[in-house]
């Protein structure tokens, strides 16, 4: 078979354009990769779904209790105080029992001082365990709910700002991710039915490999 030499493809295609074009559309056009679609976004409002989950309110009222006894006993030492003060006013300067007295009241304002920040760190830690255990739920209570409505990303959606003081407002608007979603994408009732019970429980790692304790020995390695 003779081979058309590539002057002569040249002369063709300048004095036959639209043959020319007709070749090379037949030609294969080559692959190229598609666009994946958009991924499908849902908004969560953890407001609602947090003031409507079980475990939330029961541990919340637990702590609301704990700050209540907490205040309790402060109000008593405050009330000790007062009295401190009450009999400190009845002794005459400058004696023995009036300076005495003097003493026991700065102990016992300092003991105040001291107890209303034992109560302040331990009332803190109790917050913060609080939020950890409660958005720890959240976050896998929106993952199943995620997959089931194959949903690939999920926004926190913000309350609405009725009502509320011109400082909290600014800070909502600061922080809002989401400015204006449809009900179509908002998974927060399904994930208040979800929390309704209690969630199932975590899968444990497969093949997980067994802990090895280690004692050092003489040149440090395990025996």
């Amino acid at each position: 078979m003779k081979l058309i030499p590539s002057a002569v493809l040249f002369v063709a295609s300048v004095l036959c354009p639209a043959a020319w074009a007709s070749a090379q559309a037949q030609e294969p056009a080559s692959t190229e990769a598609k666009a994946s679609p958009a991924p499908k976004i849902g908004v969560v409002d953890f407001v609602k779904v947090v003031e409507a989950y079980p475990r939330a309110i029961e541990e919340r009222t637990k702590i609301e209790e704990m700050r209540k006894q907490q205040r309790a006993a402060l109000e008593a030492e405050l009330k000790k105080g007062r009295e401190l003060e009450m009999k400190l006013e009845d002794l005459q300067r400058g004696t023995p029992a009036h300076d005495m007295k003097l003493h026991e009241l700065r102990l016992k304002k300092q003991d105040i001082e001291g107890l209303e920040q034992i109560f302040d760190r331990d009332w803190r830690r109790k917050i913060d365990e609080f939020y950890n255990a409660i958005y720890g739920d959240l976050e896998r209570a929106v993952a199943i709910v995620a997959k089931e409505r194959g949903v690939q990303i999920v926004l926190r959606a913000h309350p609405q700002l009725d009502g509320e003081s011109t400082e909290n407002r600014a800070r909502v608007f600061e922080a809002r991710m989401v400015w204006f979603s449809s009900p179509e994408i908002d998974l927060t009732p399904f994930v208040i039915k979800l929390l309704q019970v209690p969630l199932p429980a975590e899968p444990k790692a497969e093949n997980a490999k067994p802990v090895v304790e280690t004692k050092p020995g003489k040149s440090g390695e395990p025996r």
